[in-house]
């Protein structure tokens, strides 16, 4: 705890998040550098597919900028498309737009499957990003990890609904072990029923349950005085 007079300003951590945009060939202002920030859980260091409508990424970079080797990112889908209203603010810079502006497409031949192993959190959160180019109607459930999802509310493209809402973004949470996604395939007779996702990130769940004697003083802040201002280390 930082202490200046009667203000108290923690410094512990902050959850560790997994981010990854999955671009569309050749759109480079979907490009993020390190410090851009982007997502309903804002984060940086945002890691980029390579365009591919298939392919598998391994080491990715953590919020905090730290490289997780072990964790892997498996995609497949039938194409790469995007929602060219948000090509504007992409090249402005904003990160949500460009997190929009591409997206691994769906068809009524080929589901979107993605998978992650690796992940070095016990327990953690899924948010799942959608895109189109078409307004109207509603996003495609999801199968995560074995059990059914879905959004709610009339989807639209960026220009007109530049925000992220519930009926864009699928939040799962308590998830643990290797991550397994699937999205249902689109009704070729229903365009307006898409499944087309643009990202998504993997949150560290922190514990909120009651802690064992021993965790308590493992992660008792350290009071550190320097003149009048008080810095509290908060352990891991």
């Amino acid at each position: 705890m930082l202490v200046l007079g009667a203000l108290s300003v923690g410094l512990c951590g902050q959850e560790k998040v997994l981010s990854v945009n999955f671009l569309r060939a050749g759109e480079v202002k979907q490009l993020m550098s390190a410090h851009v920030e982007a997502g309903v859980v804002s984060a940086k260091h945002w890691n980029h597919t390579n365009g591919a409508a298939s392919g598998k990424r391994v080491g990715l970079q953590d919020s905090h900028g730290e490289r997780q080797a072990k964790v892997s990112i498996g995609w497949k889908s039938a194409n790469t498309w995007g929602d060219g209203s948000a090509g504007a603010d992409a090249a402005r810079g904003i990160g949500d737009a460009k997190l929009r502006l591409g997206y691994l497409d769906d068809s009524h031949r080929q589901a979107i499957e993605i998978t992650m192993d690796g992940l070095p959190y016990r327990s953690y959160e899924l948010i799942l990003y959608f895109s189109s180019d078409v307004d109207g109607g509603h996003f495609l459930p999801a199968r995560v990890n074995g059990k059914l999802y879905e959004t709610s509310g009339e989807k639209s493209v960026y220009g007109e609904g530049p925000r992220w809402s519930e009926a864009n973004v699928l939040r799962v949470k308590g998830l643990s072990g290797p991550l397994v996604v699937e999205v249902a395939r689109r009704d070729a007779t229903h365009q307006e029923k898409r499944g087309s996702v643009a990202a998504l990130q993997v949150v560290e769940e922190r514990k909120t349950h009651q802690k064992l004697a021993s965790e308590v003083q493992a992660t008792r802040p350290v009071l550190i005085g320097i003149g009048g201002v008080t810095l509290g280390l908060c352990g891991q």
